[in-house]
């Protein structure tokens, strides 16, 4: 849009007798503004001086263009009506500000000035999407009762070896990525299962019968999981706390075990047979997820759901539960691996309102005492599949 502009030239006075009307000011056309003015300076433009008053009876003076701001030339005032003072032009408005968000356009530009091009999208923040499933083709799963569940039918065959329930927590990730059970996952939990077990040929426990091979035989190049919940069943420690405790004599019984003297000395067996077995399991599959899968802990506090067990045997258990997820926590550290701790849920303790762990039982009932209930199992295999970024 063009501006004009009024000659400013001295202007004669009237002759009031003279008839002869004087003549208009010449007018000049000036160029064109620019399409579009950068950013003005932080201060606004200063207004333009009004001309002085036309003396009596002479046209009104026209106002010189307003001077330009910084950068970006002001819009002058048009010329006042004859006989009418002139108008002040008003200041130069600020420029835009940008968007304050990088993915809200811009607001619209001024008249005739080209729009602002709006930021790209700021990428999400690490964590805020959760990370892509694990790949899963062959699950090997290693544990002691704890995994197996040797009393949540229907179990496998031949059932008087290790009684794997098909309803453990190593199942039901296996059924979540549609693994085959014997080809595709083999569960190799087992009642009285010992970290020593992992590395080489040992005797079972509990009566449960032998494993007739290092569990380690079982990875394979191909192996992509490896889930272990080992250590309690080692040095007899299961066996004494399943058998041979209870009415407050349990830390007494089990310290009184010649190979359970030394409760810092079998924490730190369980960390260096489990961090070596897991070694060697990266070395055998490379490319195999291997996770350390913590023990459900039976919680401090006492109820009738104890039975046998008094408030002192109690909170050693659960004391000998975390000291073992420790002991695991620092072979997973130590190996490369992972931890997966299933104790994040609040309190599902032996007491709590919703218990996934059994108190006081025996051998002849689904579950064993101190061990996952059915309930107890499918959140841990949650916690598993989670750790995988399994949907």
């Amino acid at each position: 849009m063009a501006l004009v502009g009024l000659s400013c030239g001295a202007l004669a006075k009237a002759d009031p007798t003279d008839p002869t009307p004087a003549p208009p000011a010449p007018v000049t056309i000036l160029p064109p503004a620019p399409p579009s003015a950068p950013p003005a300076a932080e201060a606004p433009a200063t207004p333009a001086t009004p001309a002085p008053p036309a003396p009596d009876g002479a046209a009104p003076a026209t106002p010189p263009p307003a001077p330009p701001a910084a950068e970006a030339p002001a819009t002058p005032a048009p010329p006042a009506p004859d006989g009418a003072a002139p108008a002040t032009p008003p200041p130069a408005p600020p420029a835009a500000e940008a968007p304050a968000a990088p993915a809200t356009p811009a607001p619209p530009a001024p008249d005739g000035a080209a729009p602002a091009t709006p930021a790209p999208a700021t990428p999400a923040p690490d964590g805020a999407a959760p990370p892509a499933p694990a790949q899963v083709h062959k699950y090997v799963a290693f544990g002691d009762s704890y995994a197996s569940a040797p009393f949540q039918d229907p179990v496998d065959d031949p059932s008087e070896w290790c009684r794997r329930s098909f309803s453990n927590y190593p199942s039901k990730v296996a059924e979540a990525y549609g693994l085959e059970r014997g080809t595709a996952f083999l569960d190799l939990s087992c009642s009285g299962g010992t970290t020593y077990g992992l590395t080489s040929v040992v005797p079972g426990g509990l009566g449960w019968g032998g494993q007739p091979t290092a569990l380690i035989d079982s990875i394979t190049p191909d192996t992509d999981l490896v889930t272990i919940t080992m250590g309690m069943s080692n040095d007899t420690l299961s066996a004494v706390l399943f058998r041979g405790c209870g009415g407050g004599n349990c830390q007494a019984k089990v310290e009184g075990t010649q190979q359970l003297a030394d409760m810092n000395e079998f924490m730190q067996r369980v960390t260096d047979t489990t961090a070596e077995a897991a070694k060697q399991i990266h070395q055998i599959a490379p490319n195999a997820k291997v996770l350390f899968v913590g023990y459900l802990r039976s919680g401090a506090g006492w109820c009738e759901a104890w039975g046998a067990y008094n408030a002192d045997d109690a909170a050693y258990i659960d004391a000998l539960q975390a000291r073992t997820n420790e002991a695991l926590k620092a072979a997973a550290a130590q190996s490369g691996s992972q931890y997966v701790d299933v104790n994040t849920h609040g309190d599902h303790g032996v007491c709590s309102e919703e218990p996934w762990v059994r108190g006081d039982g025996s051998h002849s009932g689904a579950p064993m005492a101190l061990h996952p209930t059915p309930e107890g199992h499918a959140a841990v295999a949650r916690d598993v599949l989670n750790a995988l970024g399994h949907p």
